[in-house]
């Protein structure tokens, strides 16, 4: 049975505020990052993505976060560093051991899920260039010691899964391109729905005119799409 929206907007609250403690814990090649000081910004970026997950896919995650808590990992600071692997290779490499090898069925799984992610994310660039021109680059090829690609980032969070959850996902995808609907696109329309834009079209046309505002969702910081996004 579906949740009601109260049962999931409860689950995901819970699920944002887990990540934000764990990511209170990561520990910054460069120091802490600004972001990490950016509760609002994260909680709505992180909802806009969750708000858009099936009720399965949001039961396995959760359980995923329980799990690796308990057995005392931290899975957004896993996140950054198997980022590494293509931004800061040779740190990455210091690292290696400390995160858990991705098995082969796991990598197969992230492979099919990005493939279907870099499709959304080139039709969203064509149809909002000037949204997306403020975010990141799309395939790792672009990747610097300062810039994450939206496919590095991507990797590294999908790494974090279970095959479970990994399933959950790909199987919500695979309908999403059966119907023609994409799911990044969604997404950004409600991030910049948290920004007081009526829609991702309309973002698209303030910031190609110059009009956008630069106050961000949390005191002293401007505008961060694409979080969290904001600081990666």
């Amino acid at each position: 049975m579906a949740y009601e929206k109260a049962e999931r907007d409860e689950i995901i609250g819970n699920i944002v505020l887990a990540e934000w403690e764990l990511f209170q814990a990561v520990q910054n090649v460069g120091g802490r990052a600004d972001c990490q000081d950016m509760p609002n910004t994260f909680s709505a970026m992180r909802r806009a993505q969750f708000d858009a997950w099936p009720d399965e896919a949001l039961d396995s995650y959760a359980d995923d976060l329980a799990d690796t808590i308990q057995a005392g990992r931290n899975p957004v600071a896993e996140k950054y560093a198997y980022m590494m692997a293509s931004t800061h290779p040779e740190e990455f490499e210091a690292l290696r051991d400390s995160v858990p090898e991705i098995p082969a069925e796991k990598r197969a799984l992230v492979d099919q899920i990005v493939k279907i992610e870099l499709d959304w994310a080139d039709q969203l660039a064509a149809a909002y260039p000037h949204f997306t021109g403020r975010g990141r680059p799309i395939r790792s090829s672009e990747d610097t010691p300062e810039v994450t690609s939206i496919e590095t980032y991507s990797r590294g969070e999908l790494s974090t899964y279970s095959e479970r959850t990994l399933r959950a996902l790909l199987d919500h995808y695979r309908s999403l391109v059966e119907k023609g609907v994409n799911l990044q696109e969604r997404v950004a329309n409600e991030e910049v729905r948290a920004y007081g834009y009526p829609s991702l079209a309309a973002a698209d046309e303030a910031i190609a005119k110059g009009t956008m505002s630069g106050q961000g969702l949390d005191p002293e910081f401007e505008v961060s799409f694409g979080c969290c996004g904001c600081c990666d």
